[in-house]
């Protein structure tokens, strides 16, 4: 199997409500050399078999089923040391991405080969996909200490997972926010003014 450029992680704990929205919204991408890695942390729902059945049917998708509960950041700790790509992002199971996500995403990153990271805004929706809000994220040129950090829609180049020793296990429930202040991340791209992803702004 060639090595895909992108890996993109998919860590869920019984998300089955939403889980096929974010994987459709992963396999329906315009840039397609990606693989996704799915996390299922001991759910109790049907996430399972969701995952299950787009591995079965997409050579792109593979399942990961954790044989305790791991919690969100060793459960993306897990995917990312399967990943084999060459930038890595991730997403949760009740985001989703606009169509061109990844393509604007590695776009950014080919033409600045000396950044690594890119980032971009995001619409905040709630439970009947209605927008609510949107977030959007100032450049880290525009100085460190008032950079905001990045959101739901990034990419960065894979040496920063060995460079940072993988998300931090101490930082649950913070984990949304890496790569962010707290990580050592080279130099960052501007953000991309766009909006390429939805995050529900409601719990499951």
């Amino acid at each position: 199997m060639a090595t895909p450029l992108i890996s993109i992680v998919l860590p869920t704990y019984n998300g089955a409500r939403y889980l096929q929205r974010s994987v459709e919204s992963c396999l329906s991408q315009t840039f397609g050399d990606f693989e996704l890695i799915i996390v299922n942390d001991c759910s109790t729902d049907d996430t399972g078999a969701i995952a299950d059945g787009y591995a079965q049917t997409d050579p792109r998708v593979r399942v990961v089923h954790n044989a305790f509960n791991k919690k969100l950041p060793l459960s993306l700790n897990t995917g990312f040391e399967q990943a084999r790509g060459t930038y890595h992002t991730w997403t949760s199971d009740d985001n989703y991405y606009a169509p061109e996500a990844l393509q604007v995403l590695v776009n950014e990153l080919t033409v600045r080969p000396e950044v690594d990271l890119v980032y971009t805004d995001y619409y905040l929706v709630d439970e009947q996909d209605r927008v609510t809000g949107n977030r959007k994220f100032n450049n880290i040129y525009d100085g460190f200490t008032e950079w905001l950090g990045c959101g739901a829609c990034f990419l960065y180049k894979a040496e920063l997972f060995a460079i940072n020793k993988g998300y931090n296990p101490g930082a649950f429930l913070k984990a949304d926010g890496w790569p962010g202040k707290e990580a050592s991340v080279g130099p960052a791209g501007p953000a991309i003014p766009e909006i390429r992803s939805i995050q529900r702004s409601q719990e499951k």
